[in-house]
């Protein structure tokens, strides 16, 4: 059974990252690094098989995509390799561009660790700077040390989490597309990246639709899906580029503020908002503000009614009294 064509797309978008990764580690000028990344995010978001337009010979019709790219392509899609990415890797030290996930460690120093004290892996890393040897390594201190030292401890504290930038470089492009589809009135960025965190576990989006099931084939069909996740009937849940996973619920357009709310958070916020609502005998949910679980009372057509709704809640009787 043939592969389908997401996935080969995100084949190569996987393959030019990987050579912008490897460029970056060896010092490359950075508009080369750029030129591989942008290429892949673009490949990656593409709505047609890359496989089809290599053959129609369109490669070059992709924004970012020359010469040089449309040989590399080519050669990776006609025979499965591509020689330059494995010269690339077998430059590269073993472990290098792991030194690279510390924030702040750019891909020079990384390499000067490497060479100067034969550090290959963040656990070698931290026993190196515990021992105080990274000081020693040029154009390094003991600031510099301490700061290597509390940055692989975070590490350790967010494992498995990614940088706002990424996250919400990732949220704007889904959004962008979830607005393209017939079955969504609106979509927007929730979670922890509309509060702006540093970092990010999963990427939160909120769609506004009542044909839940065509929101789910949509987004199951998108370029951008590298896996798809068990979700629910009113959540579409899936894994991006660099291993970013996406989650998607879909409320009724009449709940949408309600909706925002809820799913913004922070969970302190929310439960803050509960706890008022509880004082009136209300329920708050993500559906809106109600008697119990099955009657809405305060929709909430927009996030501005709906708080205006809950503050206004504290003033006045229910309207149903």
């Amino acid at each position: 059974m043939s592969q389908p064509p997401r996935a080969r797309n995100s084949d190569v978008a996987r393959l030019l990252e990987e050579i912008g990764d490897l460029l970056e580690i060896k010092g490359e000028q950075g508009f080369r690094v750029n030129a591989y990344r942008s290429a892949a995010r673009r490949i990656e978001g593409l709505r047609e098989p890359i496989e089809q337009i290599h053959a129609e010979k369109r490669l070059r019709s992709i924004q970012g995509v020359g010469p040089a790219l449309e040989q590399k392509i080519g050669e990776f899609l006609d025979t499965g390799s591509l020689g330059y990415v494995e010269k690339l890797r077998a430059d590269m030290p073993a472990g290098v561009a792991q030194l690279l996930t510390v924030p702040g460690l750019g891909p020079r120093t990384a390499r000067l660790i490497y060479d100067q004290l034969g550090v290959t892996s963040l656990v070698e890393l931290e026993a190196a700077a515990k021992a105080n040897r990274l000081r020693d390594v040029s154009g390094l201190g003991a600031r510099t040390e301490e700061r290597i030292l509390a940055e692989l401890e975070r590490l350790k504290q967010r494992s498995g989490r990614h940088q706002l930038g990424l996250t919400s470089e990732v949220a704007h492009e889904l959004v962008a597309e979830l607005n393209g589809c017939p079955a969504v009135k609106d979509a927007a960025i929730v979670g922890s990246v509309r509060r702006m965190v540093d970092t990010i576990g999963n990427v939160n989006l909120l769609v506004a639709s009542t044909r839940p099931d065509d929101v789910r084939a949509f987004v199951h069909s998108l370029a951008h899906v590298r896996e798809i996740v068990e979700g629910g009937k009113h959540c579409a849940e899936f894994v991006v580029r660099r291993g970013v996973q996406v989650d998607v619920r879909v409320v009724d357009p009449a709940a949408w503020g309600p909706a925002l709310i809820y799913h913004t958070g922070s969970a302190a916020h929310v439960a803050r908002l509960q706890a008022l609502a509880a004082e009136h005998g209300w329920v708050l949910s993500e559906r809106g503000l109600h008697t119990d679980a099955h009657l809405p009372v305060l929709g909430g057509a927009t996030e501005q009614r709906a708080h205006r709704e809950q503050e206004q809640g504290d003033r006045h009787e229910p309207p149903w009294s």
